[in-house]
């Protein structure tokens, strides 16, 4: 929107409008009146005054001259108090002037813009002021605080070189060439970003896929363990398993050498008797008839597949009987 007037009380610069720097518009260092005399002539409407820089705790008060050309009244509304900007409206004609009371030390510049005839002027925009007078313009809640009022848009920047920033410092969005935002992806509270892969050279990987890296986990009979395998097995391999002694002295009645278990993965027997033999079971009593499994001299027998009790006896005499479960 295009304004009919602007009606400038301080803003530390020296305005000319041919050029020539002539009228001086000095910033507002204390407390008195803008200008000084008779103020300015106000076309009349709708305005709105705006404050910006130190304003050093002051009162900022827009005045209009009464037809008696002698006395000053406030126009209602049109008071400020920190950097800012509001809408106001002045009776046609009238000479105003902008009072400040009560500030320390200000360093501040003040305008009032008249608004075309017939436009008006509703929403209320809140600036900061910044370090050597300037205006800034700033949220409306602070950091931590509960949000409130409308989300503002926001944009970023393309760098060809990343920036690197330090602890503490406000940093700049980043994009791509087009225009996509930068992320890095963290785990909870971490602070080791994950990368990113392209295709491998496997032949079977699809172009610009985002590769990932698992581990898939069995039970190893003690613990949770990677499943294993290179890169020239058909097959994954399993994980080392943990071997447990569960051997026994045999004799001619029944023994249990390893009670049942749901996570074992195999068994391996050894009779290390030169002479007799013996029999194994699982789940009931072994014996040397049938249901049971013989194991010669001196032999092996290796199983997989079962959680159920073992049970071990001997055909004849004591043999040393060697039973590893894993």
């Amino acid at each position: 929107m295009a304004y009919r007037h602007t009606y400038v009380f301080a803003d530390g610069v020296t305005q000319s409008p041919y050029g020539t720097p002539v009228v001086p518009y000095p910033l507002i260092t204390a407390n008195g009146f803008y200008p000084s005399d008779m103020g300015f002539l106000f076309q009349g409407g709708s305005g709105q005054f705006a404050i910006g820089g130190t304003v050093g705790g002051g009162t900022y008060q827009i005045q209009q001259r009464l037809p008696d050309q002698s006395t000053w009244v406030n126009i209602p509304g049109a008071v400020l108090t920190s950097a800012g900007i509001i809408p106001f409206a002045a009776a046609e004609s009238s000479r105003i002037r902008l009072s400040v009371t009560g500030a320390t030390a200000p360093s501040a510049s003040a305008y009032i813009l008249d608004l075309p005839e017939g436009a008006t002027f509703s929403s209320v925009m809140t600036l900061g002021g910044g370090t050597g007078g300037s205006t800034q313009v700033e949220g409306n809640t602070a950091s931590g605080a509960t949000d409130s009022g409308n989300p503002v848009k926001g944009g970023a920047v393309y760098r060809t070189t990343a920036p690197t920033y330090s602890d503490g410092q406000r940093t700049e969005l980043q994009s791509d060439s087009r225009g996509s935002i930068k992320v890095v992806l963290y785990g909870p509270n971490g602070t080791l970003g994950g990368a990113v892969q392209g295709p491998s050279s496997d032949g079977q990987a699809v172009t610009g896929s985002l590769a990932t890296i698992g581990y898939q986990l069995v039970y190893n009979g003690v613990t949770w363990d990677r499943w294993r395998g290179d890169v020239n097995a058909a097959n994954t391999k399993q994980p080392p398993l943990v071997k447990n002694d569960r051997s026994i002295t045999a004799s001619t009645t029944s023994q249990q050498a390893a009670a049942a278990n749901s996570v074992r993965s195999k068994i391996l027997v050894e009779n290390l008797d030169a002479t007799n033999a013996v029999f194994v079971n699982f789940g009931a009593a072994a014996t040397t008839g049938l249901g049971s499994k013989r194991v010669g001299p001196q032999g092996t027998f290796e199983f997989t597949g079962t959680n159920q009790a073992l049970n071990i006896i001997a055909a004849a005499g004591t043999p040393l009987v060697t039973v590893w479960e894993f």
